[in-house]
């Protein structure tokens, strides 16, 4: 089940940090932002630590 404070839960057991969607306006909550301003290695760590985390959570994260 996700957590309500996504933001938090992700730095804690993912060790990645993200921003709240809300930034966007009403139409960003429950979403996150994830700044691509990292090389292609960091992103990729951190796209495995939050499947890791979703997968430990009981979330579905095969690709569609």
């Amino acid at each position: 089940m996700w957590q309500p404070r996504p933001t938090k839960q992700l730095l804690t057991h993912a060790e990645v940090a993200v921003a709240p969607g809300v930034g966007y306006g009403e139409e960003g909550e429950g979403f996150v932002r994830i700044a691509m301003v990292e090389n292609e290695q960091r992103l990729r760590q951190a796209a495995r630590n939050i499947r890791r985390y979703l997968a430990s959570m009981g979330v579905n994260t095969t690709a569609a």
